[in-house]
């Protein structure tokens, strides 16, 4: 029982670094695009809240609340919340659904082409229909 205990304890200690790990790169890129817009100063008055609220942010790590993302959000265009709180791109997702669909895109041209029984050729990128 008690190594049970030991291991579980464990997890929480790991789940917690995770938290604080993930927690940390949110608040720096949250930061980062606060310097990219002129620094607290102008953000915080852009927006309508204290400058003492990132420096909380900046000085104690913690994390912005979703009314402060929301704010950031309606006064700048290219401010990305899925990309500060997962470090995800907006730009990143859409090429990777780009990505996808030429992928099936391909897919289908191919099966189009064996089922009409066309070869592509790659020297000259045309399209050759074969008949039998």
């Amino acid at each position: 029982m008690f190594k049970s205990y030991a291991i579980l304890n464990k997890r929480i200690i790991i789940s917690n670094n995770r938290i604080k790990i993930i927690m940390e790169n949110s608040v720096k890129r949250l930061l980062e695009f606060v310097d990219s817009k002129g620094g607290i100063a102008s953000v915080a008055e852009k927006i309508g809240v204290s400058k003492v609220l990132f420096y909380n942010y900046k000085n104690r790590g913690s994390m912005p609340n979703m009314g402060v993302l929301e704010l950031l959000s309606n006064n700048y265009e290219d401010f990305d919340s899925e990309y500060i709180l997962k470090g995800i791109s907006r730009i990143i997702l859409l090429q990777e659904k780009v990505r996808n669909f030429e992928e099936q895109q391909n897919k289908w041209v191919t099966r189009m082409m064996e089922k009409e029984n066309f070869n592509f050729v790659d020297t000259s990128n045309q399209y050759v229909h074969h008949t039998t």
